[in-house]
């Protein structure tokens, strides 16, 4: 196994100098930091993060915690892909700042999570796509441990991350506008789920400043599966009059959705229009391949990640929210409609 001091005789360097460039410290010049980095890479060179933590009395490790549902080999809801790319961008930002990962499962009690910090195995915690319970996180903040959570969470002052939801279904309405339909339906998420208010109340705010019509037909309920947006699909199509455009807020229910037309004998987007939510791999390849928005994943994942470790570090964060935007992505399932009226 490579040693510190392979690196520096690799590099040419004394082993203060590997220090200062595995730690980032100022007073190396560009060059050297560089020869040190590449003789890292070319050894494969790995610090010791235990003996460094406690020297430094550190654990230089982040605990993950993801749903318990990510384990599960089959779900009713698929969140395999966006769970992966989320921890795909917290796991790069890490590891080039040298800190350890620990994944977790949301099943940890308060106590647990408390022992991990007391017995110095982790210096922070990133909450992953889940909605974390209130209360538990009321009882991290008066540890005042480091924590960040990706998504959202009903508690003042615990810095989250976040897709602009509210924003991104807004310009999804004014995009069908634009494209001359005016009778504009949506298939919800779970109403438990803060992205799924989000996302509706983004709806309800364009559909008004518009001067839209909104039958309480065209407000249909789902959860994020193929079936829901299908079942949706069905009761939107005995609408009177029927919708020229749907807005399924997940891509799964825009594929149930798409399926459900299609048993109909509609055509997509000839006879009505839909737009995902996600960009989920498939959502290219479907056909027609849909139009929807894309989430920031890796981003998602990487901003969490810096704001963890500036916490970590001690630093005060301007802002507790942190809000990404998302990618309208225009593929085929839409069309534009003769303006009515």
């Amino acid at each position: 196994m490579p040693t510190i001091h392979d690196v520096a005789k690799l590099a040419g360097v004394s082993r203060s100098t590997v220090s200062r460039v595995l730690n980032d410290r100022p007073g190396v010049h560009p060059k050297t930091r560089e020869r040190v980095l590449a003789a890292v890479r070319e050894l494969n060179y790995a610090p010791n993060f235990a003996a460094r933590a406690l020297k430094r009395q550190r654990a230089d490790a982040v605990g993950l915690i993801i749903p318990s549902s990510f384990r599960e080999p089959r779900s009713e809801e698929p969140r395999g892909y966006v769970l992966t790319e989320i921890i795909r961008g917290a796991y790069n930002f890490f590891t080039e700042q040298r800190l350890a990962l620990t994944l977790l499962d949301d099943q940890g009690t308060f106590q647990f999570y408390q022992a991990l910090f007391e017995r110095r195995q982790v210096d922070g915690l990133l909450f992953i796509d889940l909605e974390p319970d209130p209360h538990m996180v009321e009882r991290l903040k008066e540890l005042d441990v480091p924590f960040v959570v990706i998504g959202n969470v009903d508690v003042e002052d615990v810095v989250c991350v976040d897709v602009d939801n509210y924003e991104s279904s807004r310009r999804v309405v004014y995009y069908l506008y634009q494209l001359g339909h005016r009778r504009i339906a949506f298939i919800n998420g779970p109403q438990r789920r803060f992205a799924s208010q989000d996302r509706r109340a983004g709806v309800l705010a364009a559909v008004a400043e518009l001067g839209l019509d909104l039958p309480t037909t065209y407000d249909q309920p789902g959860d994020f599966s193929e079936r829901s947006g299908q079942k949706a699909m069905q009761r939107l199509l005995e609408a009177d009059p029927r919708p020229t455009a749907i807005y399924a807020m997940n891509d799964r229910m825009a594929i149930g959705a798409i399926r459900a037309a299609r048993d109909a004998g509609l055509r997509v987007p000839d006879d009505i229009s839909i737009v995902g939510f996600d960009d989920i791999p498939v959502a290219p390849y479907i056909r027609p391949p849909l139009t929807t928005v894309r989430q920031p994943l890796y981003e998602l994942g990487a901003a969490a990640a810096r704001l963890l470790v500036q916490r970590i570090a001690g630093q005060e964060l301007s802002a507790q929210r942190v809000l990404l935007p998302a990618l309208l992505v225009e593929r085929e399932s839409v069309r534009a409609w003769p303006t009515e009226g």
